[in-house]
């Protein structure tokens, strides 16, 4: 009798694993509101660090981000990060400004010794003082599949980790996000990215 309820067990677990309703939602990008008046030449310049994220470990939280405005709408991006000892950094360019605040790149994701493959960035810029911070919603995606998503602090000294009301306001307005509630890179043992 045993067998029996376990085999029939067997079978139906088998069957409601294979319906259309027991598979996991796909991953979409976030329909994210962007800053209204966004100033590109005044953001993407210089190096930036991120200090917060909704989600992730040390790849994330150490990522260090280097901007280059070219003309236009036209924007590279390169950032760097580690998994382990090992180095990695993503190109992203060929810009297309998709909306106020939001672009899209193509990009190619290296370790030390190769290419490791390409993939697409949707960049949201949320929020900034130009100066201090940025809050971006990035969205990657290998083709037309989306593979993940995370929402990002930024600032120019990696070492700022002081609460900022006006971030914690604009990730609470706009998303219904708490600073407070982010993981930080202080939490984290950041190695230092040299390769950009």
């Amino acid at each position: 009798m045993k067998t029996i309820i376990a085999v029939a067990l067997y079978v139906i677990l088998a069957y409601v694993s294979k319906c259309e309703f027991a598979k996991a939602p796909a991953l979409t990008c976030q329909q994210v509101t962007a800053m209204q008046n966004f100033k590109p030449t005044q953001l993407f310049q210089g190096t930036w660090y991120v200090t917060h994220a909704k989600e992730g470990g040390s790849p994330r939280l150490c990522q260090k981000f280097k901007f280059e405005h070219k003309s236009g709408d036209k924007v590279v991006i390169k950032y760097g990060f580690h998994i382990g000892s090992e180095p990695y950094t993503a190109e992203s360019k060929n810009s297309k400004k998709t909306g106020e605040g939001k672009y899209s790149f193509d990009c190619t994701l290296r370790d030390s010794k190769e290419s490791k493959g390409e993939f697409k960035l949707d960049l949201t810029i949320i929020g900034t003082d130009y100066n201090k911070f940025a809050i971006f919603y990035q969205c990657y995606k290998n083709g037309a599949e989306v593979t993940a998503d995370n929402f990002l602090v930024l600032k120019k000294n990696k070492d700022d980790n002081t609460p900022d009301s006006e971030i914690a306001k604009i990730l609470m307005e706009k998303q219904k996000l708490s600073l407070q509630n982010l993981v930080t890179r202080k939490s984290q043992n950041c190695k230092e990215v040299t390769n950009l």
